[in-house]
């Protein structure tokens, strides 16, 4: 199993040359939100009806570029992309969703962007094996780390937030800092495992990323660290027999339900101890609130991004009652289901849980880093989105990365159950 798992990878890659990695390096750092804090200003940045007009001209010749190669080096990738069966309808939901959104124009140019981001994940699953992968997110997260110290110490960039005493770094938030400093430190820490790997760098790097954390002041990044240092530690319990994996989930359950019932008898402690409230910075009522909201349109939502609106869309209606321009949901299936409703929340769980099952497979038959790799991003996707909307994103890293770790483990059983078939005639 674990000789097919390494060299069944995918048949259509081929040699990558130096200025094509340059490519991907550049673009995957832009979809973290890198030097946005140069371009952007504190407050509102974008007319919804047009959108940044500078931007949609650098994506288009991103995704241009991106198509050339795909047509180049990857013949079938039409084929690939549609056999994720999940995605695609995801996929055609968001555009059909235009149908029914207060903004339609932007529904279906964001809609666009999305497919775009969708194939860009098929082309780095592609084009780059397993280990390449590893290597190019270790170089951009390098890149990230590196360059949010420099803007950290020069002062460079502001933030949309306008909060003073917090890093930012090379992103427009704080919160933007720490939850790409939790990826980079998972990076780093696989980068440190992996048998060909840099390790004492891999640890500077993981270290600098949690450093990062705390100058950021994000409470949410500091517990989420915390929570997936720990996970990947008691993850080698899940490759043992079915009896040690069903403990190991057991005991893990009863953990997290005792510690739920203490901090919940305990949660002003707890929030002090976080420096924050407890309604955790008014997400509470953001939950609250925009599920009331979704309630309203419970089966296909408002229309992909045509929720937050402003003042002038459904989102003024909390806007309203919290007195505050809440930007999301701070939950990615909450703001799933306010854009698409429980039948994009139901394609998007559905598909997550084929392609997180087959990655559990991976990971319980191999301990090779980038092979792994997969397993730990969609355990790393689960924790980021309960806090966070980083699920379903137009030109965002995660979303390319989901498609590419889907694809991945797809075609990685696709190739197995061909080789089975070939065995048995």
């Amino acid at each position: 199993m674990v000789s097919l798992l390494t060299t069944s990878a995918l048949k259509y890659r081929s040699n990558v040359g130096a200025v094509e990695r340059y490519y991907t390096i550049v673009v995957m750092l832009l979809m973290m939100g890198a030097f946005l804090n140069l371009v952007i200003k504190p407050g509102p940045n974008l007319d919804q009806e047009k959108g940044m007009v500078g931007m949609q001209i650098a994506w288009s010749s991103v995704y241009l570029i991106m198509f050339a190669l795909l047509l180049m080096h990857c013949a079938g990738f039409v084929r690939v992309f549609f056999r994720r069966y999940a995605i695609v309808l995801l996929m055609a939901l968001v555009l059909t969703s235009a149908m029914w959104s207060a903004v339609p124009g932007t529904t279906f140019r964001r809609g666009i962007s999305v497919i775009c981001t969708s194939f860009f994940g098929v082309y780095l699953a592609l084009r780059y094996s397993p280990r390449d992968q590893l290597r190019l997110l270790t170089r951009v997260c390098t890149l990230a780390v590196v360059g949010s110290f420099i803007f950290g110490v020069l002062h460079v960039g502001q933030s949309v937030d306008q909060l003073q005493g917090v890093w930012i770094g090379i992103f427009a938030q704080k919160n933007a800092l720490g939850r790409m400093m939790v990826f980079s430190a998972l990076v780093f820490l696989l980068e440190s495992k992996a048998s060909d790997g840099n390790k004492r760098w891999a640890q500077v790097g993981l270290f600098s990323a949690f450093v990062l954390i705390y100058l950021s002041k994000s409470s949410t990044s500091f517990v989420a660290f915390f929570v997936l240092m720990a996970f990947y530690l008691l993850s080698d319990n899940l490759r043992g027999s079915v009896r040690r994996v069903v403990l190991t989930v057991f005991s893990a359950f009863c953990a997290i339900g005792l510690g739920v019932f203490w901090m919940f008898h305990h949660l002003g402690a707890v929030t002090e101890g976080l420096h924050r409230d407890v309604t955790l910075t008014g997400r509470l009522y953001i939950w609250v609130l925009g599920t009331v909201m979704a309630l309203q349109k419970p089966w296909f939502g408002y229309g992909y991004s045509a929720f937050w609106l402003g003042p002038e869309g459904p989102s003024g209606k909390i806007w309203k009652a919290l007195n505050w321009a809440a930007p999301g949901a701070h939950n990615g299936l909450l703001e799933l289901w306010l854009d698409l409703g429980l039948v994009g929340v139901g394609l998007f769980v559905v598909g997550f849980l084929a392609y997180a099952r087959r990655a559990v497979v991976i990971f319980r038959s191999t301990k090779t880093a980038e092979l792994i790799w997969p397993f730990m991003f969609f355990a790393f996707l689960v924790m980021v989105n309960l806090t966070e909307s980083s699920l379903l994103g137009g030109n965002g890293l995660f979303w390319v990365l989901y498609v590419a770790a889907a694809v991945s483990v797809s075609e990685t059983f696709r190739q197995r159950a061909l080789l089975q078939q070939s065995a048995a005639r």
